[in-house]
Order: C-alpha cells, then structure tokens, then sequence
C-alpha cells in the first residue's frame, strides 16, 4: 500500500497522519428498541464495539471483526451512519449500522479482555441510555441516533443500501 501523500500545495512537513477506525453501533432490529455499548478500556465510559483499520483490510471488514471478537456475537454490518474525527488525536472513526446475525443473548454479559481489563457489554433502551451516569461516545448516540433507527423497515436491504442518518457527518469532536 502506498504511503499517504500531503494534500496538494501542503509541505511534506505539515502532513498530518490519521489512525482510521470503523466502529460498529448494532441494534436489536429495524426499527431498533435497544442498543448495544461495551465498556471502554478505562471502564470510564460506554462506546460502541470496534478498533483500528489494518493496512490493506476493508473498514466494514474491521467493524464486524472487532465487534464481533469485543462481543462474541455474530454480526452483520449495514451501510455507513457516522463520521468523527477526534483531535487532537487524530483519529478518523467510521460508524457502520450493525444487526446481530444469531438471535440475542442476555441482557448484558462480561469478559476478560486480553488487551486490558475485564469488559463489559450491555443492551440499553433509549431511557435507559439517557439514564446512564457514565459517559456515551459519540455522544450522538444519546439522543440523535433513535429517532432514525424508530422509523419502520419498508425496504429491501438493496434499497436501504442508499438511505442514511439524515446527516452522516455530525461534525468534529474534540476530547
């Protein structure tokens, strides 16, 4: 893979490198009564399953191998929601809508994760997510987020293919 080249008529010295990521936001089912979040690394906050893109791979590829090593369930990951882009970091994060391929498990469940502390994921409703004291990345999801997924499914998956969150890109969050 080639490396990246400045924007034309920047300095090779002002470049900036970004590290992509594709996240996974996967609900119950369309129209959508629950969401699904992990535990950060931290434990200091709810996000959405996920992780880097690998040199070469697909990020819809990255969105349904990380959920499902961060959540043990089968996935199959929709068309693109979401962009952000974490400064200072850096940070370009793709969000794909997700559906679960098997039926559900229970209610919220935990795991040692071999890359840190023990983790864990959790189903909420909208109440329950605007009742959460910890934190929610993006915060989007909050409130933004259900009004979309609330509307009935009527088409094929073919169709739905070009049908988005009303805006995709929300912006730029600074942390």
């Amino acid at each position: 893979m080639p490396e990246p080249r400045p924007f034309a008529g920047m300095a090779e010295s002002a470049a900036r490198r970004f590290r992509l990521t594709s996240r996974l936001v996967l609900v119950d089912g369309l129209p959508a009564n629950r969401l699904l979040l992990i535990t950060a690394r931290s434990g200091a906050a709810w996000v959405t399953p996920g992780g880097t893109v690998d040199p070469g791979e697909d990020p819809r590829a990255t969105a349904k191998r990380e959920a499902e090593e961060e959540t043990g369930l089968p996935v199959h990951v929709d068309r693109l929601i979401y962009v952000s882009l974490l400064t200072p970091e850096d940070v370009v994060e793709l969000f794909f809508l997700g559906l679960p391929a098997a039926p559900l498990g229970p209610e919220r469940w935990s795991w040692n994760d071999p890359d840190g502390p023990r983790r864990e994921a959790r189903w909420f409703a909208p109440a329950e997510l605007q009742a959460e004291p910890l934190p929610v990345y993006p915060q989007a999801l909050r409130h933004d987020l259900w009004p979309f997924l609330k509307q009935p499914e009527t088409q094929t998956q073919e169709e739905r293919s070009g049908r988005i969150w009303p805006d995709p890109y929300l912006g730029i969050f600074h942390l």
